[in-house]
């Protein structure tokens, strides 16, 4: 382990909470849909695990004894949480620390495989984990459900740019919603703001029409819109604004896919 007189690990309190939640909203606010950090989902997702007590949260600060860094590492060999101050000049050589600070616990805790997941847009952690000789997996298939495509949209779209979607109205239509579940999704762009009904009155400036499968798809980037438009697995309506149909629907499109708004992936 190097030594670093700017920084320093020490063990957890509960008094660090409200540091370390602010530091993975920030760090992770930019991400489509991220799932706030609270008292309760700290609890409940973290350490409530089997595998983690207060010894598994790693944390390492500043000489101001700020948090820049911590990491929830589970005796199972997983790394459940890995959060760093990204935006510091000296982001590298933190996170770098902070990862070999976690496997050093977790080698000593005799495991013999360590699993880590992190944004594929990450270039810091990617280029740490290669100098230390991690292998990655990429997952191209994820086993989810939507629950609720209202809230999810309007998530995603909470944190996609607006340009060119002034004061228009969108509607996509299922075409295989069971019963009880709204078959509609009315997207409406303000000036300013942008809602996501599953009601509406007026008429759509452009209609989707589209299965529940192909659009968990395209939301997931697991198909090409224009290929998807050919072989009719979506339609858009009226046919002059097909290009304006496809720019929305490329709206919707996660650039990240593993951290996924409002739902956990295995």
């Amino acid at each position: 382990m190097r030594n670093n007189s700017e920084f320093k690990f020490r063990t957890y309190g509960p008094e660090d909470d409200q540091q370390l939640f602010s530091l993975f909203n920030k760090t992770f606010r930019n991400y489509a849909g991220f799932v706030k950090r609270t008292r309760e989902y700290w609890s409940w997702y973290y350490k409530s695990r089997p595998d983690v007590d207060e010894n598994s949260i790693i944390i390492l600060e500043d000489n101001n004894q700020q948090i820049v860094a911590y990491a929830v590492v589970g005796k199972t060999g997983k790394i459940w949480d890995f959060c760093y101050d990204s935006e510091n000049e000296k982001a590298e050589e933190i996170a770098s620390l902070l990862l070999e600070k976690s496997v050093s616990y977790l080698v000593e805790n005799g495991v013999d495989e360590i699993k880590f997941h992190a944004p594929e847009s990450d270039k810091i952690v990617r280029k740490i984990c290669r100098e230390m000789g991690f292998t990655t997996n990429n997952y191209r298939y994820l086993f989810l459900t939507v629950v609720d495509f209202v809230p999810l949209i309007a998530k995603i779209l909470e944190q996609s740019d607006q340009i060119g979607f002034d004061n228009e109205l969108f509607q996509i239509v299922l075409t295989d919603a069971p019963p009880g579940i709204d078959d509609s999704i009315f997207v409406e762009f303000g000036a300013q703001s942008v809602s996501v009904t599953a009601k509406l009155t007026r008429h759509p400036k452009v209609k989707i029409v589209t299965s529940i499968l192909a659009l968990t798809e395209i939301i997931f980037k697991k198909k090409n819109l224009w290929w998807s438009l050919l072989k009719r697995e979506i339609k858009i309506w009226p046919h002059h604004n097909i290009l304006k149909g496809l720019q929305f629907l490329g709206k919707l499109q996660l650039d990240d896919v593993w951290f996924t708004p409002l739902g956990d992936c295995y």
